[in-house]
């Protein structure tokens, strides 16, 4: 490929700008924050109406570089009585013996191999 140009990118129907996934980058100055704590509000109530119940947490390819996602899957584990936590990377896949596995493999070999 000698010159790469995406094209047909996708246009935001309310304000006519480039269209941009709701994900928070380093030093990104144009992400709205309103979706996602909508969103953080809603999983919380989701938490404190099924906490007594067993519930898994499946993560799935976050590593240790920015270990945000695992930082909060391990506390969430933690804070649920019961809770089990499947953690699904082909290299960062350590999870502690009480909070639950790891699974050394790819994200679709993990689901498969939970599947069976």
């Amino acid at each position: 490929m000698d010159n790469f140009q995406a094209l047909n990118l996708p246009i935001c129907k309310i304000c006519g700008e480039l269209a941009r996934p709701n994900i928070l980058m380093f030093s990104d100055f144009g992400w709205k924050a309103s979706r996602m704590l909508n969103q953080k509000e809603k999983f919380n109530r989701w938490i404190k109406q099924n906490r007594l119940k067993k519930i898994v947490i499946i993560e799935i390819g976050a590593g240790t570089a920015i270990p945000t996602v695992q930082v909060y899957g391990d506390q969430l584990a933690k804070k649920l009585s019961g809770a089990n936590l499947i953690r699904i990377n082909p290299y960062d896949y350590h999870a502690e013996k009480k909070l639950g596995i790891g699974l050394p493999m790819g994200a679709l070999d993990g689901i498969k191999a939970l599947l069976e």
